[in-house]
């Protein structure tokens, strides 16, 4: 997939941002795949969605599994341009790896930041997440 310029008001390549956007937020191909994500959970993405959504954290209002191209991430804040991914066992993979940076410049090149923790984060220390969370929020 090609990396696109970081997003800007105004035209884009003589694209606007919107149409730009429109082409690659949720694809409607990737619909089916989001869903059985946000109903199959991990373990760590239920107790950070828990403090996450309904506006719980810092009054914002966080998404789960949304897709950007062909990417879908764990937790995303329109208002902040935030996007929280979550790594389990299965992300130390060399492939997994290079598939997660590759993710997060494309991700980065859009304009979103790209905080990521591990799952063992989540379990044994939710408070310096959550804290480290509201410090990249300001």
């Amino acid at each position: 997939m090609e990396l696109v310029p970081p997003l800007t008001k105004g035209r884009l390549g003589g694209v606007l941002q919107e149409e730009l956007m429109t082409q690659i937020y949720n694809k409607l191909e990737l619909r089916s795949r989001r869903k059985n994500l946000r109903n199959n959970q991990t373990k760590a993405e239920q107790i950070l969605w828990q403090k996450l959504k309904g506006k719980g954290f810092h009054n914002l209002k966080f998404r789960i599994q949304v897709s950007f191209g062909y990417y879908i991430v764990d937790f995303f804040c329109k208002e902040k341009n935030l996007v929280i991914e979550l790594d389990g066992d299965t992300h130390a993979t060399t492939m997994a790896v290079l598939y997660d940076e590759q993710r997060s410049v494309f991700l980065e090149r859009l304009g979103f930041k790209v905080l990521r923790f591990s799952n063992e984060e989540i379990y044994n220390n939710l408070d310096n997440v959550l804290e480290v969370l509201g410090s990249r929020m300001l």
